[in-house]
């Protein structure tokens, strides 16, 4: 057994164990709707399965990924910086709130550092989660080409008056790859385990909860999640992959994602999600309609700029990113944002000509 698989075994037993130590500890009240899933509006990247301890259907990772699993960002050889935008909207009473993310990660030669800033303006009857600033930072190393690990530090504050509070919390994750096994039909075979929100959530029980007149903290705090993800498909024009994510808010709520991407000419790409809340189904407040997601990519030439040119990087990546998702109880939900790769090093060995030298 190698020094990877002995570490995934020891994630995933220690997953199981934890699950299995607070399972008796089911809190009564709930976060308000949409709580869960705070740190996961600003960015359309999420409706690509980006929402996944695995790293989503086909592998991809920017800043955003900070909030799902901190080991994501560790491949990362240049540096990249994402962006983006959401706007929620209550068709039956006419009201509105938007979120928006900002994020960069820079590698070094002892791993990569990653933070992130979102803002969350939502408070309207459907989604009571208020008013919110976060900030997150990161860090992450490759211990070997298929292994990831990696922790982050986040805090932030409410701003709704007399319901003002804060939040400060760490989390702690893994990523294992197995690129091909030989009896199965997929290949890139990826496994991730974190653990979530470890510290002290939003309480803002003035907004109110989804089964009571009065809400729990969100995030749920010290939420385990695990996930694994797959290429199902793998054709010199088309891939396809699948991801299934697992997570117990707080030990007292179940949430399932799923998602499906698709990506052409290694170009377009196509991505749906779908999340199931157990809470929030339970209590009429569910999302049954999948995320839609589309996506292009692009390259922009840098071989000219002298601050990137000098590592090496000619090209820079641009992958553009639009979402839309309906929501429970009227809400709409569109995103769209960016994420931007200075350029990967290349990983080819120089070529070196070697002339024959003439002597006199």
């Amino acid at each position: 057994m190698n020094a990877g698989d002995a570490l995934l075994k020891k994630s995933f037993f220690a997953f199981g164990l934890l699950i299995l130590a607070v399972s008796g500890i089911i809190a009564d009240d709930a976060p308000p709707p949409g709580g869960e899933s705070l740190f996961l509006y600003g960015h359309p990247a999420y409706a690509a399965g980006a929402n996944s301890a695995a790293g989503g259907p086909l592998f991809s990772a920017g800043p955003y990924s900070i909030n799902v699993n901190p080991a994501l960002t560790a491949g990362f050889q240049a540096p990249v910086a994402d962006f983006g935008v959401s706007v929620l909207t209550d068709t039956a009473s006419a009201k509105a709130g938007a979120a928006l993310h900002l994020g960069a990660s820079y590698p070094t030669r002892w791993g990569v550092w990653t933070g992130a800033l979102r803002g969350v303006f939502l408070d309207f009857d459907a989604l009571p989660i208020g008013n919110s600033v976060t900030g997150h930072v990161g860090f992450a190393r490759d211990v070997t080409e298929n292994l990831y690990i990696g922790v982050g530090l986040s805090a932030g504050g409410m701003f709704n008056g007399a319901a003002s509070d804060f939040y400060a919390a760490a989390d702690a994750g893994v990523w294992y790859r197995i690129k091909e096994i030989a009896v199965l039909p997929v290949k890139n075979i990826r496994f991730g385990v974190v653990f979530q929100n470890l510290g002290k959530s939003f309480n803002n029980y003035l907004l109110g909860g989804v089964s009571l007149s009065y809400g729990a903290g969100f995030p749920g705090i010290f939420q385990p999640k695990a996930g694994v993800a797959a290429d199902v498909l793998s054709l010199d024009k088309l891939k396809l992959g699948l991801s299934v994510d697992a997570s117990f808010p707080a030990f007292s709520n179940f949430v399932l994602n799923a998602g499906v991407q698709a990506e052409i000419a290694d170009m377009f790409y196509v991505s749906m999600g779908w999340d199931f809340n157990a809470r929030e189904g339970s209590n009429e407040y569910g999302t049954h309609w999948p995320f839609l997601s589309c996506g292009v990519k692009f390259q922009i030439d840098t071989s000219g700029v002298k601050a990137l040119g000098k590592d090496g990087v000619e090209e820079t990546d641009v992958k553009i990113d639009s979402l839309w998702q309906h929501l429970h109880h009227n809400i709409e939900h569109i995103a769209i944002g960016a994420t931007v790769n200075f350029g990967a090093r290349d990983g080819m060995p120089p070529v070196i000509d070697v002339e024959e030298v003439q002597y006199k």
